[in-house]
């Protein structure tokens, strides 16, 4: 197989070799890659991520920065498709701590597969989960140059650029809005646009809270002052609370990292792709650098 340089697999899911297995449902091609675990998604729950998380948000960064420099498109670019890696201490399987369950096979075919495991419970593996990330499922990826007119990213919709809802050409600057969406994810633990029961015209009503509404929307929207002053901008958190629209939490994060992070992912989400800064000026942001050492 050819070789793969060394720092571009460090960050990327390469294929590193294969073999055949032969079990109950048969002979299977199986691939080999690098060593790792749970997505960045399915630890949401699990980890401290206020704990070393702008590493973990640079790794990423740096991951897509090695996409765009060889004009590369990812067009699956979401927290699922981020692996934690694993100590090695890991690859040597013990049922005592993990023993593998067998499942029922949830669909009703015709010849259904004997013995399907199940995952292993993300929270056995915590011990062994390091704080390196590997961004994988370039199976959508593509080269910037050579884009169809028709192609359509598998991208999930509350991922997806705005250009990419209202069906206009994508590109690479659409790996920025991607971006920024997991960059909050990575910071806060949860999605900066909720799509959970909902689909594409929410997921715009969402999009569109960045920047205010045109008038004839913005005065048909009878629950605006719930949020929003006159001039579209929201009203300050202790109002809110009383309003009971959001709840008081205590932050445990600097007012300085909060200033900056909110400063990169505006220049990241703008409407205009032309706007968005690139990859390189994203990862060199202060946001990253910023020590009160």
């Amino acid at each position: 197989m050819p070789q793969v340089g060394v720092v571009f697999a460090d960050r990327i899911h390469v294929i590193e070799d294969h073999f055949i297995h032969a079990g109950p449902n048969g002979s299977h091609v199986c691939l080999v890659s690098q060593f790792a675990g749970p997505s960045l998604l399915d630890m949401h729950q699990c980890l401290d991520r206020t704990s070393g998380s702008r590493k973990v948000a640079k790794q990423v960064s740096e991951a897509v920065k090695m996409l765009h420099s060889s004009g590369i498109l990812h067009g699956d670019l979401s927290s699922s498709n981020i692996l934690f890696k694993m100590s090695r201490s890991a690859s040597q399987w013990s049922d005592f701590w993990a023993a593998p369950k067998y499942i029922k096979f949830p669909l009703r075919t015709l010849d259904p597969p004997f013995g399907v495991v199940a995952p292993v419970d993300s929270e056995c593996l915590l011990s062994f989960i390091q704080e390196d990330v590997l961004l994988i499922n370039c199976g959508q990826a593509v080269f910037s140059k050579c884009l169809l007119t028709d192609y359509q990213p598998a991208i999930l919709l509350h991922y997806l650029s705005p250009e990419g809802l209202f069906g206009a050409e994508i590109g690479l600057p659409s790996n920025i809005w991607a971006l920024a969406c997991i960059l909050f994810e990575i910071r806060t633990g949860a999605p900066i646009f909720d799509s959970f029961f909902y689909g594409h015209n929410f997921i715009v009503k969402q999009i569109v809270e960045l920047g205010k509404l045109p008038e004839v929307w913005w005065a048909s929207w009878n629950d605006r002052t719930d949020w929003f002053n006159v001039t579209g901008h929201p009203l300050p958190d202790e109002e809110q609370i009383r309003n009971g629209i959001i709840f008081a939490v205590k932050s445990t994060l600097q007012q300085k990292l909060v200033s900056l992070l909110e400063e990169l992912l505006g220049k990241m989400l703008k409407y205009d792709p032309d706007e968005w800064l690139s990859i390189e000026e994203v990862v060199e942001h202060r946001w990253f650098l910023y020590s009160d050492c």
